[in-house]
């Protein structure tokens, strides 16, 4: 039976840097058990590609830490169901753009949440309904108002015309994939938001900006699943999906004891993935492909990749590199 949690501590970490630059502050949940474990371990992945500190161990600028150019959080929901942190951040390639994203978790398990998750597929076909109707109307608004100047192409406006015109082509012909979502899963209802359309190169022709819909739970039109009613309405006891994805893996390779987090597959079965020896912290990247029988394949490098197989919330196969092959195994445990 899953029992009811008390809320999380959470605590803020610090990633010292060069003089001149802004530290990052990153959360960290106090607490012994495998819950926080788990929650640490997918924040720390997710944001800087390496293992969680331990204790209030000093964190240096590892990882992904140098590409920000800040990053913070604030604590948006944390009660006996669901611990919700929204994390804000500025990260610098060519250039420098504004990120924010939401990362939820069920605080009995420490198990990561998502709308795949919360929602059955009907669910799911009728929030990307909905946000593909909501987008389409704020594109045609944009173009209608905007059809004046369809013979000035050439001018501000007339490009500004043009884009939109093409973010509207784009949602009429297709639905956002719900993967693609992000969500904001308060008391009584979740906010789901949708990116916005072109890149930083074209925001100046882009006022409709991030779309959110938000829907209530137990709405008859937007079906839960048994966990999503379990977990955020209170309905019954239903244990979690044992999907590995977007979880905490821990196992091992050979001998040596590593952490993992594979993302969601993409709806041709291809994600990203990482992987850190515990002794090292550093994450390594990996490539995966997911086949409809469970095989996985992920690769590492050119010389090394994994073969393994998918059952529950296990993988087991093999690692192939340095001319030789040791055995693998992770668990969303």
């Amino acid at each position: 039976m899953l029992a009811l949690a008390a809320p999380l501590e959470v605590q803020t970490r610090t990633v010292t840097r060069a003089a001149g630059r802004e530290p990052l502050k990153l959360p960290f949940v106090v607490g012994a058990g495998a819950a926080t474990e788990r929650i640490n371990i997918v924040i720390y992945m997710t944001l800087l590609s390496t293992a969680p500190p331990v204790g209030e161990a000093t964190l240096t600028e590892d990882g992904d830490a140098k590409w920000y150019k800040t990053l913070g959080f604030k604590v948006t929901r944390n009660d006996d169901r669901v611990l919700e942190l929204d994390i804000a951040s500025e990260t610098c390639g060519t250039t420098c753009e504004p990120v924010r994203r939401t990362l939820t978790f069920d605080v009995r398990t420490g198990r990561s949440i998502d709308l795949l998750d919360v929602f059955a597929p009907a669910g799911q076909k009728a929030i990307a309904a909905s946000m593909r109707a909501e987008r389409v109307r704020r594109y045609h608004d944009q173009v209608r108002r905007l059809a004046r100047f369809k013979d000035d192409r050439f001018s501000e406006l007339g490009n500004k015309l043009t884009f939109n015109e093409a973010c509207l082509k784009t949602e009429t012909k297709h639905d956002t994939p719900i993967e693609s979502l992000a969500a904001a899963f308060a008391a009584r209802s979740v906010t789901v938001t949708a990116e916005r359309c072109g890149s930083q190169a074209t925001r100046a022709y882009d006022e409709v900006g991030e779309v959110s819909v938000t829907f209530a739970y137990g709405d008859a039109k937007v079906p839960m699943t048994g966990y999503g009613k379990s977990l955020l309405l209170g309905h019954g006891d239903v244990a979690p999906p044992t999907s590995p994805f977007g979880q905490a893996l821990r196992g091992t390779i050979g001998p040596a004891a590593v952490t993992a987090i594979l993302e969601r597959p993409n709806r041709d079965g291809t994600f990203n993935g990482q992987y850190a020896y515990d002794k090292r912290r550093a994450a390594i990247p990996l490539r995966g492909h997911l086949e409809r029988n469970g095989a996985i394949e992920l690769i590492e490098s050119a010389n090394a990749r994994f073969a393994l197989t998918l059952v529950g919330a296990t993988l087991t196969g093999k690692w192939f590199g340095d001319n030789r092959a040791v055995d693998v195994r992770l668990e969303a445990k």
